[in-house]
């Protein structure tokens, strides 16, 4: 098996610390258990959760209204993805995933399969959403069917419908429709939605990391078929035996104090709709770009009108005027962009002014 050198993770986490950075996509969080009011006194270090620490799968269920044999508990949901992936697919299977897609998803899946995964294009001409022609898939062999929603990078929303007709589709062939949703919940009442629920051929993952700031806990989750709860835990004894309980003991108790849990939640939706008004102030006074204002989250795929590389003005900004934002060729959309806007407002500001004057710039320059 090889594994390739993830470049999008790679080139993040070089980025220097100096930088105004637009390129998370979560919230920034909690600094501390402090800051968030958790007592820090007495906290276990060890317990039962070999296979899950099984309170904190309990109120995982709960929120999705579905028992706990449901629920595998893993170290954020990269690692409930891998697993997945090594879990459903073998040597010379078919993985199909989207475009704009993730990076790390085409990389795993080369890593399985020793092949090139299919790939199906959310066109900007239907606002990056999954059309019905894409629903009837024409490949008969696809083990695994690979989808974000809230889409990364764009923040559009696939609806349940759209959503259950892909895993008709997909049960057809016998195979699995995996929707990562660790951006949902920035959707009032998303939070207690999964897309496991609506056929038995969905897996979905999860984690705390994007919406509730949590990133440091490596929280993450799978809500499936109990089958396929137990290959995903066999899977991970071979990485990393057992998930840190202290970890699974903090996240039971901020999932089961409401108000927490609560705070959390609000805090990032709150942020999510009031830092996207500046990112549109800022992009509506730039006629080159191109587009979708997100359903929800904290990230948006900006395009060049002419379709231009990006690149080239990606790392201008960076050396220019200190502000990085993703380059779209990790997504597969070499004319693009990605903006995260969860930062400190004052900070996305600056970012967004820098981008406008630079626009300005380099059109001057053009012209």
């Amino acid at each position: 098996m090889q594994f390739r050198i993830i470049e999008l993770f790679d080139w993040i986490k070089r980025l220097s610390p100096d930088l105004i950075n637009l390129t998370s996509s979560g919230m920034p969080g909690p600094a501390s258990l402090d800051d968030i009011g958790l007592d820090c006194e007495n906290l276990p270090l060890k317990g039962d959760n070999f296979y899950g620490y099984q309170p904190l799968k309990e109120i995982i269920a709960s929120r999705y209204n579905t028992d706990s044999d449901h629920v595998a508990i893993t170290p954020g949901a990269s690692m409930a993805n891998f697993a997945l992936f090594a879990s459903l697919a073998d040597r010379g299977d078919r993985i199909m995933v989207e475009n704009p897609v993730y990076q790390p998803f085409v990389h795993t899946a080369e890593a399985i399969t020793g092949r090139e995964p299919l790939f199906f294009r959310r066109h900007r001409r239907n606002r990056y959403q999954i059309d019905d022609e894409q629903t009837s898939l024409k490949d008969e062999n696809i083990k695994l069917l690979i989808l974000t929603n809230l889409h990364n990078p764009t923040g559009v929303f696939d609806p349940p419908e759209t959503i259950t007709r892909l895993a008709e589709s997909i049960a057809s062939q016998n195979g699995w429709l995996v929707v990562d949703e660790v951006f949902l919940p920035f959707l009032e009442g998303y939070d207690r939605k999964c897309a496991a629920q609506f056929h038995d051929r969905i897996i979905s993952t999860c984690s705390l990391a994007k919406v509730w700031g949590l990133s440091g806990l490596r929280i993450g989750w799978v809500i499936a078929h109990p089958e396929i709860v137990k290959k995903v835990e066999y899977t991970m004894d071979y990485m990393h035996v057992v998930q840190s309980f202290i970890t699974d003991h903090i996240a039971w108790l901020i999932l089961t104090d409401e108000t927490l849990n609560g705070s959390l939640l609000d805090n990032a939706r709150r942020t999510a709709v009031s830092n996207l008004k500046p990112v549109i102030e800022h992009l509506s006074q730039i006629s080159q770009f191109d587009y979708i204002t997100p359903a929800g989250g904290v990230s948006i795929l900006i395009r060049f009108q002419d379709g231009r590389d990006a690149t080239p003005f990606v790392d201008q900004l960076q050396r220019d005027y200190g502000v990085v934002v993703v380059p779209g060729h990790y997504f597969g959309v070499a004319d693009g962009f990605r903006l995260s806007y969860g930062i400190d407002e004052d900070q996305l500001r600056q970012g967004l002014e820098a981008i406008v004057k630079l626009v300005d710039e380099t059109s001057t320059e053009i012209h």
